[in-house]
């Protein structure tokens, strides 16, 4: 399944998901369930080999360009793995939140300086949200502004 862009109109949020081509359009956001909008994106495809960075170029030779691949294809499942663990250990501080009796969601969690999570106080919660309000505000500006100059394009 590809992966697609998304973005959330109510709290501003944008994040990728894997998602079944013929659920693409609409994903519900991770932080506030609302439905997220698929944001336009550059295609995955390039007319001319022109490596940039540390990939390695195709050899020729199968065996070796299988080695560059497997070790390309263990370093992002390891990444993939440390994400999925990450989430899990946003859940779990949730959980615990709740069981505490305090009402909060994930957008109510930031990263702390030892790599665990804490929960926002009631003034950061403030604070954040006036910022998504701002975003969310920004950001429906922005896809008006593109909306009317697509038209005119069409017209």
């Amino acid at each position: 399944m590809p992966i697609y862009k998304y973005q959330c109109y109510e709290c501003g949020l944008e994040f990728e998901e894997i998602r079944p081509a013929n659920k693409r359009e609409e994903c519900p956001c991770p932080s506030c369930s609302e439905l997220a909008q698929k944001l336009v994106s550059a295609g995955n495809f390039t007319f001319k080999h022109n490596p940039t960075g540390i990939h390695p170029q195709n050899t020729g030779v199968a065996s070796i360009d299988y080695d560059f691949d497997k070790t390309i294809g263990r370093d992002s499942e390891q990444k993939w793995r440390k994400i999925e663990d990450r989430r899990a250990e946003k859940i779990k501080h949730l959980e615990d939140e709740i069981k505490s009796g305090k009402n909060v969601g994930m957008e109510h969690l930031t990263p702390n300086a030892d790599g665990g999570f804490r929960t926002l106080t009631g003034s950061e919660i403030k604070e954040t949200n006036a910022k998504r309000s701002l975003a969310q505000d920004f950001n429906k500006g922005l896809y008006q502004a593109h909306r009317k100059e697509d038209s005119k394009k069409e017209t």
